[in-house]
């Protein structure tokens, strides 16, 4: 026979239980604040969301190039390697898009997808690193975070490497302004 709390216990548990998702709730807010204000101290633009799709129209070079040059495979480390696959499944589960957050990541691989599908197919066969992780990785792994760079470039006019490290440095940022919800 299964133990019965107390109501006095029970109205207890759900008191403490409210307090701690108020808790929650509020550091989550209190991050928000405080990621606000890094964004505007390090001059991160306002994300125009409705016009990101045509944004990435206009890096269809950069995409073709990453298409068209293959990696080479003497360059990675034995695909068979267990280093090799570790790294890869790190870089799918932590996809960037840089300070476009996850929401971004969700935009670009869609468009990338859609755009590129056919291209994609085209040398998927033959493209050593396609072939090996899968096109789903390779959209995730490389494809959005060559034309999240583009666009930060483009947003802060600035070259390729520096774009590469506003990428990296704003990463946790656009995790906590920029997620789906």
């Amino acid at each position: 026979m299964p133990v019965r709390s107390s109501p006095k216990i029970q109205a207890q548990a759900r008191k403490c239980h409210q307090t701690l998702r108020e808790s929650a709730k509020i550091r989550a807010q209190e991050a928000q604040i405080t990621a606000r204000c890094e964004w505007a101290n390090r001059g991160y633009p306002v994300i125009q969301w409705e016009q990101l799709e045509d944004r990435l129209d206009s890096c269809n070079e950069t995409i073709h190039c990453a298409l068209e040059n293959d990696i080479r495979c003497e360059d990675h480390l034995e695909h068979d390697s267990q280093s090799y696959w570790q790294r890869i499944t790190q870089q799918i589960s932590q996809a960037s898009a840089g300070y476009y957050g996850p929401r971004g990541v969700d935009i670009i691989s869609d468009h990338v997808a859609y755009k590129y599908a056919s291209k994609i197919r085209a040398v998927a066969a033959s493209h050593c690193l396609i072939s090996t992780i899968g096109v789903p990785a390779f959209i995730l792994t490389k494809l959005v975070p060559i034309a999240a760079v583009w666009m930060i470039a483009e947003d802060m006019h600035v070259d390729k490497r520096q774009a590469w490290c506003i990428f990296k440095d704003s990463k946790e940022l656009g995790e906590i302004l920029n997620n789906n919800e």
